[in-house]
Parts: C-alpha cells; structure tokens; sequence
C-alpha cells in the first residue's frame, strides 16, 4: 500500500537527534518503484503544542483531536522533519509496519 495519507508503525525509527523508538509515521507521497517513501512522524507528547484543530503553521504542526480518526488520544503530526526511506527497507525491514 503506497498511498499517501496511510499511517505506519516503526518499531525502531532512528530520529534525526539519533534516539531509537518506536513513533507512528505518516506517509506523505505515492512513490514510484524507485522514489522513497516520504515519512512525517507524530507524537501524543503535548508539552508546550498549541491545541488548535489542523494546521498550525508557525510551529509546523498539524493537530489531529483524539478519536476523530485512527488516533485515539491527541496527537500532532510534526511537519518539520520528513524522513524518506527506501522502498527496499518498505518491502523487508519487518520493524515497519502499516
């Protein structure tokens, strides 16, 4: 399944920072056989993220409220960091999942 918007688990996502986790992606293009696949991650960590439904472009995140989709508990969707990953690692790596 490459369709864009679909949402995928890591169980061992290195972030950008370097830490290993496990963190729910979502993917953001349709790739072609050869085009990686083009991930944002989310996080439910509120800390000091505003609570405005959808977009909020100053901090580049976009606020989903819990239950109204796939998420149960508030989450934001964190525009600022995209990971690609080769659709290789897509097809094997058992750690991601849809």
């Amino acid at each position: 399944m490459k369709t864009r918007g679909a949402i995928y688990h890591h169980k061992q996502l290195v972030f950008q920072n370097g830490v290993i986790g496990k963190k729910y992606l979502i993917l953001l293009n349709s790739p072609g056989k050869k085009e990686p696949y083009l991930f944002v991650k989310t996080t439910s960590q509120k800390k000091d993220k505003p609570t405005t439904r959808g977009c909020i472009k100053e901090d580049s995140l976009f606020f989903i409220t819990a239950g109204e989709t796939f998420f149960k508990i508030d989450t934001w969707v964190q525009l600022f960091e995209i990971y690609p990953i080769p659709p290789k690692d897509i097809d094997t790596d058992k750690d991601i999942t849809i």
